[in-house]
């Protein structure tokens, strides 16, 4: 009993080790990552022709949502944590974006990959103001599925649900040229 005693408490111990280091590791990786855009440049890495992959995430209200339910929207999908210090620094922006482009055509979906969910986004959202949708990846399932290796990572997918641009690394999300590269995604395709 002694044996199975020690091994319980050994993976414990592991588990607790990797829920610390993970996080420093995305910070630090981040930081390597974001260099002099951390100021806010708009410097996008393409990725087009790449499908994004489907997810189904819980929300703070405890509903299910999909990617594909926002077929037909351009989508701002930006993965994040709220013990990520660049996270938090461009939430702000990410904000006053979304109050600029909401509507029938756009949709700004911040995922968060806090591995307590809704007990510290929930929380974080309400005192940031955020009105924007937040997802729930605790298990990071979708976050492994994007290859999203820093933090935040940011996607922008066309209305067809393809990948067309990526960023890691925070921005200044509400300056005027994001804006308008934003606004000719949703006007590419758009039958209006």
């Amino acid at each position: 009993m002694s044996r199975e005693w020690n091994q319980g408490r050994v993976m414990r111990l592991l588990k607790s080790a990797a829920g610390l280091i993970f996080p420093v590791v995305f910070v630090i990786s981040t930081v390597q990552l974001v260099g002099p855009e951390f100021a806010g440049s708009v410097a996008w890495a393409a990725k087009r022709n790449r499908s994004a992959p489907e997810f189904e995430l819980p929300t703070l209200d405890g509903s299910k949502q999909t990617l594909k339910a926002f077929r037909g929207k351009v989508v701002l999908l930006n993965f994040w944590a709220t013990w990520c210090p660049p996270c938090v620094h461009e939430m702000p922006s990410m904000e006053r974006l979304y109050g600029k482009l909401k509507g029938p055509d756009f949709i700004l979906l911040a995922v968060s990959i806090d591995s307590l969910g809704k007990r510290v986004a929930a929380p974080f959202v309400k005192k940031m103001n955020i009105t924007f949708p937040v997802l729930l990846d605790q298990d990071m399932e979708a976050m492994r599925a994007f290859g999203v290796r820093g933090m935040p990572t940011t996607f922008l997918l066309d209305r067809k649900g393809e990948i067309v641009h990526q960023a890691v690394g925070p921005r200044d999300w509400d300056r005027e040229e994001t804006v308008q590269m934003i606004r000719k995604i949703m006007d590419q395709g758009n039958s209006k």
